[in-house]
């Protein structure tokens, strides 16, 4: 009787490694492949892709952001986050139609006017690979 619920005890625990291993397998071959390692480390560095725009911003305080991809999707969300992380410390929020500076970050640059004309907002300067300053219609 214990000889069997030994071997049970034994094969739920096979069971439980195997999947483990399984799962690891799966994130760095399937989802994280090392073949896309290239592709990755040639895009742009987080740092150099804000450089210039950084320079035209407050230290601190708070900027407005939007974009052309929605925040609730992945990939609209991982643009924000890459802002918020390379702006530190300045607060970078979605644009609540408050005064002040807005950072336009765009998977497809030539919307900045649309965007920027339904929002209330004027481009400022452009600073490349999707970025854009823009501020309220009327303020300087």
């Amino acid at each position: 009787m214990s000889s069997n619920r030994f071997n049970r005890a034994l094969w739920i625990t096979l069971a439980i490694a195997l999947l483990g291993m399984l799962r690891t397998l799966d994130m760095h071959f399937v989802r994280e492949p090392i073949a896309r390692l290239p592709e990755a480390m040639a895009r742009p560095k987080l740092d150099a892709r804000y450089a210039g725009i950084r320079k035209d911003l407050p230290a601190h305080g708070h900027v407005g952001y939007i974009s052309d991809l929605p925040l609730d999707q992945e990939e609209g969300d991982a643009l924000h986050l890459q802002t918020l992380y390379a702006l530190a410390p300045l607060v970078v929020a979605r644009d609540d139609g408050s005064p002040g500076l807005v950072i336009a970050n765009l998977a497809d640059p030539s919307k900045v006017d649309d965007l920027s004309r339904r929002a209330g907002l004027e481009a400022v300067k452009a600073y490349g690979s999707g970025v854009w300053l823009l501020r309220r219609r009327g303020t300087r």
